[in-house]
């Protein structure tokens, strides 16, 4: 964990030198300061770790699709929520399975659909700036539905989950339309005490259209 906090911190520097570097050669005078509403649609790839990795023997995930509101409090705070769906899934190659009644031998496929409902809140350290670098922390319930089948076999675990998402991003406004691109990492950890699950944990990379007004 102490490792993605400092992944986190050093981000956060990353968009700061950067901006300043934007200024340096840009004197035009914009003014993007941060308006009532900030809208999220955003497309992920997510990367499974620890238990959640094992499950699904290094897999990561392209179907992952998450849309967030937030409103604006002053020049630095945004409060919202969100909801999104992320699909994973691994196939194993056929092989023997040793029970304690007997044996089985197939092809095995793992999977597990996540659907995230989040309360959110972000701060953004700078003001009237080109680019827009946030620290954000969400918190909430997760739908989870795991499934493995067996050749004619099948186990399904569907449950409600706590989770939490520390995440760090940036926002980049487009001109003063009012729309503009934001780029964030989001690492997702989840209370899920079920069969061989110690958690849930993960990682996501997110790109998506960023709408204000």
């Amino acid at each position: 964990m102490k490792k993605y906090i400092l992944t986190l911190i050093s981000l956060v520097f990353i968009f700061q030198a950067t901006n300043a570097q934007v200024d340096a050669f840009d004197d035009t005078n914009f003014n993007n300061s941060l308006d009532s509403w900030i809208i999220n649609v955003e497309w992920g790839l997510g990367m499974p770790t620890g238990d959640f990795d094992q499950f699904l023997d290094g897999a990561t995930s392209s179907r992952s699709f998450y849309i967030e509101v937030k409103k604006v409090l002053g020049n630095h705070f945004a409060i919202g929520g969100g909801v999104g769906w992320q699909g994973y899934n691994k196939k194993f190659d056929r092989n023997t399975y040793e029970f304690n009644n007997g044996a089985l031998t197939t092809t095995v496929l793992n999977y597990m659909y996540l659907v995230p409902f989040r309360l959110t809140g972000n701060y953004y350290p700078l003001k009237n700036t080109k680019l827009q670098p946030y620290l954000g922390l969400s918190a909430g319930l997760y739908s989870t539905s795991r499934r493995t089948d067996l050749g004619l076999y099948e186990i399904e675990e569907n449950h409600w989950n706590f989770g939490v998402s520390p995440e760090v991003g940036v926002n980049i406004p487009i001109g003063t339309a009012g729309w503009g691109v934001v780029a964030k990492y989001r690492y997702n950890y989840i209370i899920y005490n079920y069969l061989e699950f110690d958690n849930l944990s993960s990682m996501d990379f997110s790109v998506g259209i960023l709408l204000t007004y």
